[in-house]
Parts: C-alpha cells; sequence; structure tokens
C-alpha cells in the first residue's frame, strides 16, 4: 500500500540564512515515522522521525533518531555511509520515470548523493554538486567508534534545487507530485537495521525499488 505524504511550504517572508528559525518552523510541522521493519524487527530498538518541507528552490528534510547504538566511522562524502548511523531519502521528480534521487545521510552529517536507475546503475555527483547541500548535525565530533548507550541525534538538510543535476529547472510549487521513501540503516553496526517508511515487499534488504516509493504532494 502506497503511502500519500503532503508537505508544507515555508512562507515567503522567511530568511533561510537564518538557520535556527527554519530549523524551528521544521521543528513545529507534524512528524511522520519510519517503522515498517521489512525483513524483520531490530534487535536493538530504532524510533525514527522526519519532516519534509519545500520553497520554490529548495528541499528541507530533518531526521529525529533515537537508537541504542552510534557508529560514524565514514568521514568523506560518497563513502560507504550506509555502514554508519544513517539515515536516507530516495526521490523521485517525475513520477513518469523510474529514475531517482539517492540521498544518504550518517549522524555527522556525511553525505552520500547518487542517481540511479535501480542499486547498480548509478552516476554519482560531483564534490562541488554536494558542497550545495547545507548538513546541520545534532552531533558535533570527529568520529564515532561502535558503541552502545542511548543516543538521541537529529540532522537538519537543506538541499537546493540546483544539486538535482539531472533536472537542473527544476522549481517546487504547490499541486506538484513527487514520489519518495525514507529510510533508517546501519549496515555495519553491532546490530544492523533496516526501517522504510513505506512498506517494501522484498525477500533481501534492498532500499532501491522505486516501485515502492510513496507519493509526495506539494501543498
Amino acid at each position: 500500500m502506497r503511502k500519500l505524504l503532503k508537505i508544507n511550504s515555508l512562507p515567503e517572508s522567511f530568511d533561510l540564512t537564518e538557520i535556527d528559525f527554519v530549523d524551528s518552523f521544521m521543528d513545529n510541522q507534524n512528524r511522520n515515522t519510519i517503522s515498517h521493519s521489512p525483513w524483520g524487527k531490530p534487535a536493538s530498538p530504532v524510533n525514527v522521525d522526519f519532516v519534509l518541507a519545500y520553497t520554490k528552490n529548495e528541499l528541507l528534510l530533518k531526521y529525529w533518531v533515537k537508537e541504542k547504538q552510534l557508529k560514524a566511522t565514514v568521514l568523506e562524502n560518497n563513502g560507504r555511509i550506509w555502514t554508519d548511523s544513517c539515515v536516507e531519502m530516495f526521490i523521485n521528480l517525475n513520477p513518469e520515470d523510474s529514475f531517482y534521487y539517492n540521498f544518504e545521510f550518517n549522524c555527522l552529517g556525511k553525505i552520500l548523493f547518487a542517481y540511479r536507475k535501480d542499486r547498480e546503475n548509478r552516476e554519482f555527483s560531483d564534490h562541488s554538486i554536494l558542497e550545495g547541500i547545507q548538513c546541520f548535525p545534532s552531533i558535533n565530533t570527529e568520529k564515532i567508534e561502535s558503541q552502545l548507550g542511548d543516543f538521541e541525534w537529529s540532522l537538519f538538510v537543506m538541499i537546493p534545487s540546483t544539486v538535482f543535476f539531472k533536472h537542473p529547472d527544476t522549481e517546487f510549487k504547490s499541486g506538484m507530485k513527487l514520489r519518495a521513501n525514507f529510510y533508517k540503516c546501519g549496515d555495519e553496526m553491532i546490530y544492523p537495521h533496516y526501517l522504510s517508511w513505506n512498506m517494501i515487499d522484498t525477500a533481501k534488504p534492498d532500499f532501491h525499488r522505486p516501485e515502492y516509493f510513496g507519493d509526495i504532494l506539494l501543498l
């Protein structure tokens, strides 16, 4: 069953350089939960919420995570981000085709960003494009080796439309329809886990399945 997510625009009066003000706007939106466990319940509890919003030229994304483990050892962009404490958004700007953009973020705000048809057929963005994505993690350390405990962290991300390098003239506006799925994973954590917003029906863990994306409607 395909979910529908309706997202709000920021008021035009907002100054996006006032990061704390914009971040507060995200905090006050209705949160969505990443709670499906398509391949079995995680051995260690994980709770994840997110909010997506937009302006004419940006997508704004924020995650809130509570988990019993933490890991952030990938310190380069376009590295093996999915092996850390990782949140992801796979988004299709044109529901008429099956290509999508693949965003992955670890809890330190390191990024993997690619344009894909599926898991194997991909084109990574160059680092000059990655520099346009602004990440504001609540955790501000250089590296986190695998550890157990009680952890809470958040990540606020501002994604300008210019980073969608196959769709350089994209403008977001009311009535626009997108397709996407949102994830939490940690492939090489002490307790690996795979959570999704929209349910996925495959035998093995595989987020790269656009046929299971949910619908996004811009209000």
